[in-house]
């Protein structure tokens, strides 16, 4: 199965089961590019962008926006399955082995580096890695991405090796900014 818009791929998700099996096929799927999804690409300066395009009790699909350089934290998946496709531009992305001591700090050893470019598609759960996502190059990136079940907060790992819960958020919602 492909899918040449957005809206085809967005009801292909709505029907299919919740596995991880239904959503990776119809991932791999996807043939639109970027114009597809523009109107869901919003950038930000000071930090990479979260763009719901649609939620279901399921799923969550958004767009991912990155200026050169922005780059995420060390992060979970809340127990979700996320799958990361490369509309524009170049993502890093980053697995790590984690512990955490009796001081709750974190230790990390880093695994395995992809580079992701446009139709590449990559694959992330909490039992495979925690991760990093960037921007290495020095031009604008997008990543569409998708989250089943979708989530809500997760473990992100602080400045100072302290994991900590943080609240998802989104910059825009459906195309239109979300107030701060």
């Amino acid at each position: 199965m492909t899918f040449a818009s957005l809206s085809s791929l967005l009801r292909a998700l709505a029907d299919a089961p919740r596995a991880r099996e239904s959503y990776e096929e119809l991932l791999n799927g996807i043939r639109f590019g970027i114009d597809e999804i523009r109107d869901f690409c919003h950038f930000s300066q000071d930090f990479y962008t979260r763009n719901l395009i649609a939620r279901t009790d399921d799923f969550e699909i958004l767009t991912l926006c990155w200026e050169p350089g922005q780059i995420s934290p060390v992060h979970d998946h809340a127990g979700s399955d996320g799958w990361i496709h490369c509309m524009d531009g170049a993502i890093e992305e980053v697995w790590y082995e984690h512990s955490v001591d009796g001081d709750e700090k974190a230790h990390f050893k880093k695994g395995r580096a992809a580079t992701l470019t446009p139709g590449a598609m990559g694959y992330i759960n909490d039992d495979l890695a925690w991760h990093t996502v960037g921007n290495p190059a020095e031009t604008r990136a997008v990543t569409l991405h998708v989250y089943s079940p979708p989530i809500d907060a997760c473990q992100y790992v602080e400045t100072d090796g302290v994991i900590r819960t943080k609240q998802m958020r989104y910059f825009t919602v459906d195309g239109a900014p979300v107030a701060r």
